[in-house]
């Protein structure tokens, strides 16, 4: 039996080898030979076909791009294993990132990094476009152009408050909703108004004005105006009215216009500084108003109110400042108001005279001067002691003096006149006016204006002792003409005792009315030590006799009777 042989590897059939194209060059990788480094014995480890490595020169084409491939394959699954493993590194950052972003933007914490714009146009009830109307977006704005499209840019999404406003038009206010990124057709349509509104602005030289010191009306609508001066109404009715602007710092304006419907714009009205002056008048005595007192300044001529008040409106320091006031019983007066703030009292003086007794430069004289003391006159010259002036109605002064006797002589006091306006000084008669003999007491008072001269006299009853029979002691009053004839009238003449226990210690407070027909009086009346006053009235020629009141001293003193009314009606104690 034959025994078989086994084959040899290297005996095998001769092979063609490829062509090798000329044209082709060795890559870099390909004309690299790698070191064997594995026991390659053919017997013991034989080695396969398709793992015998040929040179790339002795490869098919074919081979070669494949062999590429492959190599770029392994390349990317080397790159897929790196990719992989830094997604793995990074994918808990990613994830926290994207939680965040998530929540920022569920939060609205991106409003400040995502921006919106917003897009659209301005329509009227008509559909039709409307130019130039002001679009506010969270105050940006924006105008209207020919087809009344807007645009405003970085917004912030979410909701935003939404005004438009235009001419003619009512205004409109919304709340919009804005995505992230552009929002477009957001349109709004506004409504023609059939009523009328005014706008205007005031025009002034200070930086800004306060509204507190005036007032802007239009018709009885009071208007709101801001520090700028800029003014603007609310609704008003179409047709003719007035602005006005009153004011006690500026002028007075008053401005006729004629509002239509929609917006009206009113005149620049300038601000003029002048102030609101009031005016009162009163009496320098007492301080009582005067009405209807005639005030001219300027061009004014007007007269004062009840209160003896008036406005001067607008008054500026331009032109005169002289201002006259007349009013008749009073001197007219003069002032300036150069210097004056809102309101000025001017008093008036009672026109007349004042007469007075001084002895200011060493000696006694008589002065004049109007109730206010101005343009005062002396009416005498000096010579002797003065007192007991009375003014007569026929414009004379009567006093007493011992102007012809020497001091010290003894002679009694003499009755002088003298004209209110100065001059010649008369002598009127030789009539004492008060003597002390003990212990009676003799006195004289003058009434010029009802020409009489009143004597009086009575024996003080304090002086006796209580032991002197009283019963001859008279109280005496007569009267005579002031001309100085020597007829004397007795009046009155009663005994001072007028019981054991009663009697009449004084006679006082002699006045005669003035158009000389009353005549008063007062006795002090006693009851052993309980005294009262009683006041009587009569006829200057006696008669008629009348108590007027009794005081007892408890109750008070009758000091003194300042005399009758000018109309004699009334006497004042």
């Amino acid at each position: 039996m034959d025994t078989p042989i086994a084959p040899n590897p290297w005996d095998k059939k001769e092979e063609k080898l490829p062509e090798v194209a000329t044209n082709v060059v060795p890559s870099e990788e390909s004309s690299k030979v790698e070191p064997v480094t594995e026991n390659v014995n053919p017997i013991t480890n034989p080695i396969k076909e398709e793992e015998i490595k040929k040179p790339e020169f002795l490869m098919k084409e074919s081979d070669i791009v494949n062999k590429k491939n492959e190599a770029i394959l392994d390349k990317k699954q080397i790159l897929k294993k790196k990719i992989t493993k830094i997604i793995f590194i990074l994918a808990p950052f990613v994830l926290v990132l994207l939680v965040i972003t998530i929540v920022a933007m569920a939060m609205g914490w991106d409003k400040g990094i995502l921006k919106s714009s917003v897009t659209g146009y301005v329509y009227d009830s008509k559909s039709l476009p409307i130019k130039s109307a002001i679009v506010n977006v969270a105050d940006k704005k924006a105008t209207t152009d020919a087809t009344g499209k807007y645009s405003i840019e970085g917004l912030e999404y979410g909701p935003n408050k939404v005004s438009v406003k235009a001419d003619d038009y009512e205004d409109l206010s919304a709340e919009v909703v804005l995505s992230r990124g552009d929002n477009k057709d957001r349109n709004f349509t506004l409504q023609f108004i059939s009523y009328s509104y005014i706008q205007g602005k005031l025009l002034f030289n200070e930086n800004s004005i306060d509204p507190a010191n005036f007032k802007l009306m239009v018709g009885n609508l009071e208007l709101s105006v801001d520090n700028s001066g800029e003014f603007k109404s609310g609704k008003l009715e179409v047709g003719k009215t007035k602005i006005t602007l009153t004011s006690a710092q500026y002028k007075d304006v008053s401005i006729d216009i004629d509002l239509v419907a929609g917006k009206n714009t009113a005149p620049d009205i300038t601000l003029v500084t002048a102030k609101d002056l009031e005016i009162t008048t009163v009496s320098l005595l007492g301080g009582a108003v005067i009405t209807d007192a005639s005030i001219k300044f300027q061009a004014l001529n007007v007269k004062t109110d009840k209160d003896g008040k008036y406005l001067i409106q607008d008054f500026t320091s331009e032109g005169s400042l002289d201002l006259k006031v007349e009013k008749s019983g009073y001197l007219s007066k003069t002032v300036s108001l150069a210097k004056v703030s809102n309101k000025l009292s001017i008093e008036l003086v009672p026109s007349g005279r004042i007469f007075y007794i001084s002895n200011r430069d060493g000696l006694d004289n008589l002065y004049s001067s109007n109730y206010d003391a101005s343009d005062e006159k002396k009416l005498t010259d000096g010579k002797g002691t003065i007192y007991d002036i009375e003014l007569s109605s026929t414009g004379d002064l009567y006093f007493f003096s011992n102007r012809e006797s020497a001091s010290g002589s003894g002679l009694p006091d003499q009755l002088f006149s003298v004209p209110i306006t100065g001059g010649s000084i008369k002598k009127v008669g030789s009539i004492q006016s008060l003597s002390s003999n003990y212990p009676s007491i003799l006195g004289q008072q003058v009434f010029p204006v009802a020409n009489k001269i009143i004597t009086y006299s009575y024996t003080d009853l304090y002086s006796i002792p209580q032991a002197v029979d009283i019963s001859a002691y008279k109280i005496r009053i007569t009267s005579k003409n002031i001309t100085g004839d020597a007829n004397e009238k007795l009046l009155i003449e009663e005994n001072q005792k007028l019981s054991d226990t009663v009697r009449i210690d004084s006679i006082q407070n002699i006045n005669v009315s003035k158009d000389g027909k009353k005549l008063t009086y007062s006795y002090s009346y006693c009851e052993n030590s309980n005294c009262s006053t009683k006041l009587f009235i009569q006829n200057i020629d006696g008669t008629n006799k009348k108590e007027l009141t009794t005081l007892n001293r408890q109750d008070g003193y009758l000091s003194r009777i300042n005399g009758f009314t000018l109309n004699s009606k009334y006497l004042v104690f």
